[in-house]
């Protein structure tokens, strides 16, 4: 007796051989479950019944017939930004998700595009970017096809303020000694 094994896919994905296989009573088949690139194999079901995240799946002693169908899922990506210099600033995402300032990670389907901006707070300047964008080309724009990591580089352009205090503030002096204090911070 011959029966019949009916093999589907879903989409992003395949499953070799494919279609309406025919085995012969108590042989067997090897079935190879390959994902589109950026995709994975999300389930694998026997009959109805998962059998989980397969690459490849074998039936043997075959005495009914079966089905076999594959599910694929996209891949998911983390985009983590940090912002590191002397001056402070934000990163924002044109998508949704990236907010850095306060929130710096997310993550995003494979082959996503993605455009971030660096914006600097007063006093300071975007000076560059590390990582998955380098350079100072601003926004940067990049495409997910993996993990990525991204640094923003913000500079103080705040000069320095101080004060000079002579004598502790006396208007007149004769003394051939001079007191001098200065004081400087750089905000």
């Amino acid at each position: 007796k011959i029966y019949s094994v009916n093999v589907t896919s879903g989409e992003h994905g395949q499953i070799s051989p494919s279609g309406t296989v025919f085995i012969q009573h108590g042989a067997g088949q090897s079935f190879t479950i390959t994902p589109d690139h950026g995709y994975h194999v999300e389930d694998v079901l026997v009959d109805g019944v998962s059998k989980g995240a397969l690459s490849a799946y074998n039936l043997t002693s075959v005495i009914t017939d079966h089905t076999l169908e594959g599910r694929f899922a996209i891949n998911t990506h983390d985009l983590i930004v940090s912002k590191t210099g002397t001056g402070n600033g934000t990163v924002s995402s044109t998508l949704p998700g990236i907010a850095c300032g306060s929130d710096c990670t997310e993550t995003y389907n494979y082959g996503t595009q993605v455009k971030l901006d660096a914006v600097a707070d007063p006093g300071a300047t975007f000076t560059g970017w590390l990582g998955a964008c380098v350079g100072s080309i601003n926004p940067c724009i990049l495409t997910i096809d993996g993990n990525k990591t991204i640094t923003a580089i913000f500079s103080d352009n705040t000069p320095p303020s101080g004060t000079i205090i002579i004598n502790d503030g006396a208007e007149v002096t004769k003394s051939i000694d001079v007191t001098l204090a200065i004081a400087a911070t750089d905000a």
